[in-house]
């Protein structure tokens, strides 16, 4: 069976590990959908959520990035933060509406 073909947005944000991450194990498993169910501004909104993590205080990934987690953690988010940063300064400016802070919504359901 081969691989279903995506669009180029979706594309950019699976190259981006954490975001990648998130949307194959965390809000598809829980929405039961494809990462291609979920607009260009959802996956900017995700992008953006997931970038923040790495500057609250309180979260791993904001210990990750200070290095507290250790030097390959460190190293890690720090590339991390580089491709969210590159997906959002690529796609937001494409977008229509203003991507929610709050990260992805559920799509909803297509009426075949």
């Amino acid at each position: 069976m081969s691989k279903p073909k995506r669009r180029e947005c979706v594309r950019d944000a699976l190259k981006c590990d954490r975001l990648k991450d998130q949307l194959l194990n965390v809000i598809c498993v829980d929405d039961k959908c494809e990462p291609d169910d979920y607009s260009d501004r959802d996956l900017v909104s995700e992008a953006m959520y997931m970038l923040s993590l790495y500057f609250e205080n309180g979260t791993l990934s904001r210990y990750e990035y200070l290095g507290e987690e250790g030097p390959e953690a460190k190293k890690q988010a720090r590339k991390e933060v580089r491709q969210l940063k590159r997906f959002i300064s690529k796609w937001k400016p494409t977008l229509e509406r203003e991507p929610s802070k709050l990260g992805c919504s559920k799509p909803e359901l297509k009426q075949d």
